[in-house]
């Protein structure tokens, strides 16, 4: 993670005043003025509670994690709208409190987002969960909407002065426990933490993971990207199949209107054909023998046997060199089985699909036009 340096940040007008409240003593001359609403001096705290503070931006995490932890809400996916015009100077580094920050957005966002039930949908889930990743660990997106959005939530009245606010007058206050009290605040931030804590329990959505095989850990951007250079590869497989069968047919019956019925060197591979295409019709009555494409009914494999056994002199233009047609159905086929068996593809594998898809890809685009 970048190191996050916080230069300047727009703050709520009581947290601008207890991030400036600089450990000032009030019982002894010379007086400072109150950083407070002005009451009897003498009855504050011989030193202000700040001390605890050893930074300045201490104060705003705290209340940016309270905003988290009392909202239970993700950030605005927009950027912020929301201005306290209240602009202090920091030069903190809060690396490892955001860095603790967005691992439990990243929980909240597996929480609210459950894995979906149809294998068709975790493209799109995982698409959605990467681009969370990489927006709340944008350096300007974190400073000018997450941290203001979430200390909007602490500065919140809903009943009862606002956490901010509170902070702000448990300076006032001896060791009495009330409802301003540091003592008192204490607890509140802790137990507003375990309800989030428990409220982000994500237990049975990690055993429903391991159970779809969905790896939850894919935070790192290496192999989500690895995840999806995967997904692409079987995509542009599976139009490729679409495209060669539609292909085939067409040019094939161009020149051989019923070439099916005269099938003379894969007589094997039209019989296992016709087995499928008799079993279709069986299902479905309502489909004309005629109308049918018979290479939706073949393997992969049957493209490249009929291709180079029974039709060469028609595609010997088109794919020129039967070994480069043979050595690229190689490719595609392995990594097809690969796929089909739910493995993950390896850096070779991954090249000779992209080299083999693009070789086809290449060579039928002018069909689509």
């Amino acid at each position: 993670m970048q190191e996050f340096i916080i230069k300047a940040v727009d703050l709520p007008e009581d947290l601008s005043y207890i991030v400036t409240a600089r450990a000032k003593k009030f019982d002894v001359p010379p007086f400072d003025e109150p950083p407070f609403d002005e009451i009897d001096k003498f009855e504050y705290n011989s030193v202000s509670y700040l001390t605890e503070f050893e930074r300045q931006i201490d104060p705003v995490i705290i209340c940016m994690f309270y905003g988290l932890y009392k909202s239970k809400k993700l950030p605005e996916t927009q950027p912020s709208q929301i201005k306290f015009k209240n602009i202090h100077e920091f030069g903190a580094n809060i690396t490892n409190q955001v860095e603790q920050f967005n691992n439990l957005l990243y929980a909240l966002w597996i929480k609210e987002n459950k894995i979906p039930e149809k294998t068709t949908d975790f493209l799109k889930y995982r698409k959605d969960l990467y681009r969370f990743l990489e927006v709340i660990q944008d350096y300007n997106y974190f400073v000018s909407s997450i941290i203001p959005f979430y200390l909007s939530k602490a500065n919140e009245i809903a009943g009862e002065r606002s956490f901010i606010n509170r902070i702000k007058h448990s300076g006032y206050c001896r060791y009495e426990t009330n409802d301003i009290s540091p003592e008192y605040i204490a607890l509140d931030f802790m137990q507003e933490q375990e309800d989030f804590m428990n409220y982000i329990k994500i237990d049975e959505i990690v055993e429903k993971g391991k159970v779809s095989r969905i790896n939850l850990e894919r935070d790192e951007k290496g192999e989500m990207v690895k995840g999806e250079i995967q997904n692409a590869i079987e995509t542009r497989i599976d139009d490729l199949e679409i495209n060669l069968r539609n292909f085939l047919h067409k040019n094939i019956s161009k020149q051989y209107p019923n070439y099916w019925d005269n099938i003379e060197k894969c007589i094997d591979l039209k019989i296992r054909a016709e087995e499928r295409i008799s079993e279709h019709l069986k299902n479905n009555p309502q489909e004309r023998k005629e109308t049918i494409n018979p290479f939706e009914f073949m393997s992969f494999f049957d493209y490249k046997k009929i291709i180079v056994r029974e039709f060469w002199p028609i595609f010997k233009d088109t794919f020129r060199s039967t070994t480069d047609l043979e050595s690229n159905f190689e490719y595609i086929s392995d990594v097809r089985n690969v796929l089909k068996h739910n493995r993950n593809l390896s850096d070779v594998e991954n090249k000779k699909a992209d080299y083999a898809l693009t070789w086809f890809e290449t060579i039928l685009k002018p069909d689509k036009k």
